[in-house]
């Protein structure tokens, strides 16, 4: 499964990444309470999270989080974004749990800041796909992509955090059987 450290490591790729003073996550999810623990606890970024209610889902744990900003709309608008500082923001990551809703966000914040990186969560990975030829800095993420190899992993019996970014497998196994397990092709092992 792509793990938190991926979606962060793309949200804070320093290379590309647009001078900025904080981040902004929309969403209400364990996706969403995942991604701002780590960018607060780990980095130590500064998080200003829209979600819809403090009170479902992943609310309540997202409003627990230290020094997270926190902005209740029900919509992802272009006040919401602006709200949030959107034109100072270095990057978005939008994990609502609607790929229509994500798409329409995603438009509104580019016009509100030109070149904002953003990650965008999808679920219909034939409509993620013809997402990113709308925006200058967009990764697109789907949860079948991001989940597969961890399954395939778990029914294969072995143990351990299997990932996928992009088209690129890799696998960080620790096997339980004594031999070496027998690779599919385009795997890679790290004991």
């Amino acid at each position: 499964m792509l793990t938190r450290g991926h979606l962060i490591m793309i949200l804070r790729m320093p290379a590309l990444l647009p001078s900025g003073t904080h981040f902004i996550v929309c969403g209400d999810g364990p996706l969403a309470y995942r991604v701002t623990e780590e960018l607060t606890s780990r980095y130590r970024e500064q998080v200003t999270v829209i979600m819809p209610s403090r009170r479902k889902n992943s609310g309540p744990r997202i409003s627990e989080l230290p020094g997270v900003r926190l902005l209740k709309r029900p919509e992802l608008t272009s006040e919401a974004f602006s709200d949030a500082g959107v034109a100072s923001a270095r990057a978005v990551a939008l994990l609502w749990q609607d790929d229509i809703v994500n798409f329409h966000a995603a438009l509104r914040a580019q016009d509100l800041s030109p070149g904002l990186r953003m990650v965008v969560a999808v679920f219909n990975t034939r409509l993620g796909e013809h997402f990113r030829r709308f925006f200058t800095d967009c990764t697109v993420l789907s949860g079948t992509a991001m989940a597969s190899p961890s399954f395939v992993a778990a029914a294969l019996g072995w143990s351990g955090n299997c990932t996928t970014l992009g088209s690129t497998w890799r696998a960080w196994i620790r096997t339980r059987r004594p031999r070496a397990p027998r690779w599919p092709a385009g795997w890679a092992c790290r004991w």
